[in-house]
């Protein structure tokens, strides 16, 4: 795993919920579904869900996710600048990030890649 900021704000804190009503586990464009908001299925019970549960237990193990392993969020330590802002800190945005060419190249997802 490349040394990159190993928390994350998405599954823990922010729930991501598309118009539709659909549940992802994540911000990043390529999330996997966690579930869907209807009369029947409340936000707890995705959240508290087998889907976020499993990619809570597998981030930072082998079996982490695709979507975690591949996270541009990640590697460019956003979760490091909102803990910043949080915190009524100054940010690093002028600060350089290092951009890999696989963080931008989402045909790893299509099969194209």
């Amino acid at each position: 795993m490349p040394d990159i900021d190993q928390t994350c704000l998405f599954f823990h804190r922010t729930a991501v919920i598309m118009v539709d009503g659909e549940v992802v586990t994540c911000a990043n464009f390529f999330a996997e579904h966690a579930g869907r908001l209807d009369a029947a299925t409340g936000l707890e019970a995705i959240w508290n869900g087998p889907r976020m549960q499993g990619v809570r237990a597998a981030f930072g193990t082998e079996a982490e996710w695709p979507q975690c392993r591949n996270c541009w969020f990640r590697e460019i330590k956003y979760h490091s600048q909102r803990s910043a802002w949080e915190k009524h800190e100054p940010a690093a945005l002028k600060q350089g990030a290092a951009y890999t060419e696989k963080s931008w190249d989402f045909r790893r997802f299509s099969g194209d890649g």
